[in-house]
Order: structure tokens, then sequence, then C-alpha cells
């Protein structure tokens, strides 16, 4: 979909999960963990790359909501 329309489209990485810190893997880790590692080092990476947070709503509620 990027540059649909002729406009230039700027591709934004939303994360949700930290798979490997520092060279590190720390899929082991608690996914809380992980999160909150990945929130710290989300702020130093480029705009483009982004922090996804978490939604605390029922599955059905988010699904319609994108609807």
């Amino acid at each position: 979909m990027q540059g649909f329309g002729g406009k230039e489209a700027e591709i934004v990485h939303y994360r949700f999960d930290l798979l490997m810190l520092w060279g590190k893997d720390v899929r082991s880790w608690p996914l809380e963990e992980r999160r909150e590692s990945l929130h710290e080092v989300a702020q130093q990476l480029p705009f483009t790359i982004r922090y996804s947070e978490r939604f605390e709503v029922r599955l059905a509620d988010l699904i319609s909501l994108v609807r």
C-alpha cells in the first residue's frame, strides 16, 4: 500500500514484543518484562518504530471498534 494514490507514504512499525536486546535472546523473560524493556528502548528509536500500547478491553469490543 506504500505510495497508494501517488503520495509518498511513511511506513510505521508498531512493536509489541521484544525478542532480542543488545544481542541477548530475551524470549525466556516474562512478557511484561520484555514489554517494559521494549518501551524504554523504543523511546530511543526513530519515530517510524513505535511501541504498541496494551489494550485492556474484551476482544469482541476491540473488533467492534475496529470495524
